[in-house]
């Protein structure tokens, strides 16, 4: 454990940023969650495939990094001929962009799913738009200590 005399305000400054950043993905955790609940109830209304979502939804923390992405599910083959399968399709997001282009992800949507996909992705382009300036944050804090380290390493 870190003796608290130890602590730098960049120390400080750090932690408060990363707890931040944890509880960003808590969030976006439970905006993924609440879109499964809605996509799992929607889907038990009917026992047709072809009604059900093609899409996938998922929500990461690694380090400080938070990842929420769509995937799509593109079927190929043959029922009749027992050669069907799925394979996914990562959608890609804008370069510098913090949400997806709406147009890429309902290329896989039904239509029952679209408003719901809208308001989720809204929500979590908000969140990896906080979050990658957390990120910055924290890069900045941590060459600011470093330099102030070498200073007073060289200081007589």
């Amino acid at each position: 454990m870190e003796n608290l005399s130890d602590t730098t305000p960049h120390d400080e400054a750090q932690r408060i940023l990363e707890a931040r950043i944890d509880a960003l993905f808590h969030t976006a955790y439970a905006i993924v969650e609440r879109h499964w609940q809605f996509v799992r109830r929607m889907e038990s209304k009917s026992s047709h495939w072809e009604d059900k979502s093609s899409l996938q939804l998922r929500c990461e923390k690694v380090g400080n990094s938070i990842r929420a992405d769509w995937c799509g599910i593109r079927w190929h083959g043959s029922k009749a001929m027992g050669n069907r399968g799925a394979t996914r399709v990562y959608i890609a997001k804008p370069k510098g962009a913090h949400g997806y282009a709406l147009s890429k992800i309902m290329a896989f949507a039904k239509e029952w799913e679209k408003p719901m996909i809208e308001q989720t992705e809204a929500r979590l382009a908000a969140i990896r738009r906080e979050a990658g300036l957390l990120v910055k944050a924290i890069a900045a804090i941590r060459i600011a200590k470093r330099a102030v380290a070498q200073l007073e390493a060289e200081r007589p």
